[in-house]
């Protein structure tokens, strides 16, 4: 399955380089004082989404507005760096928050996928 985020304006890929480069220091920090494998897979997918989304954003040929293709597990990893801070700036929170309300209608919510949210190891 695929999540795509649409019509993505050059700030608002700015605002996820900054998310995610926020959410990898975090990881980061985490793997190297609990080294939980989830830290490092997370890192990971992290890591490649993080090269992909700055290339789009430094792309000359990119018009006004471009688009994101995402696996599933990429796009639940760049939730999780959305919601894990803030930007400070009214104008590129809202763009944030579009974001994840975008992303929040096309990831599968528990009940979706008939599993057991109240699990420990989710």
């Amino acid at each position: 399955m695929k999540v795509k985020l649409k019509k993505l304006k050059k700030d608002q890929l700015n605002v996820l380089v900054r998310r995610i480069s926020d959410y990898s220091q975090y990881l980061n920090f985490m793997q190297k004082t609990e080294a939980k494998q989830v830290h490092f897979i997370h890192l990971s997918i992290l890591t490649d989404l993080q090269f992909e989304v700055i290339k789009k954003a430094m792309d000359p040929k990119i018009e006004e507005r471009t688009s994101l293709s995402l696996d599933l597990h990429t796009a639940f990893i760049l939730h999780s760096a959305l919601l894990y801070r803030k930007e400070d700036n009214d104008y590129y929170m809202s763009l944030q928050r579009r974001t994840i309300a975008e992303l929040n209608q096309q990831l599968p919510t528990c009940s979706d996928i008939e599993i057991d949210c109240s699990s420990s190891e989710l």
